[in-house]
C-alpha cells in the first residue's frame, strides 16, 4: 500500500499499472493530508516490488518535516 499525500497524481496513470487499485477518500487536497492510497497485488515478492516501484515513480512524496 502506498499512501497518496497532499496531491493525487493522474488516476489513469496509476490504473495503467497492472493489479494496481486506487482508493480515494474524497478529501480536499492540502499539504501532507492523506487523500487515499494505492494497493498492488502480485504473485511473488519480486513482482510486488516491481509494481510498488512503478507506483512510487508516479506518486510525489512530500518533503520531510524537520523539527
Amino acid at each position: 500500500m502506498i499512501n497518496l499525500l497532499g496531491t493525487v497524481p493522474p488516476i489513469e496513470t496509476l490504473l495503467a499499472i497492472p493489479n494496481a487499485h486506487v482508493h480515494l477518500y474524497g478529501k480536499a487536497p492540502r499539504p501532507r493530508r492523506k487523500l487515499g492510497h494505492v494497493t498492488v497485488r502480485a504473485n511473488t515478492p519480486e513482482e510486488r516490488d516491481g509494481l510498488v516501484r512503478r507506483v512510487l515513480s508516479i506518486v510525489s512524496l512530500p518533503a520531510p518535516v524537520h523539527v
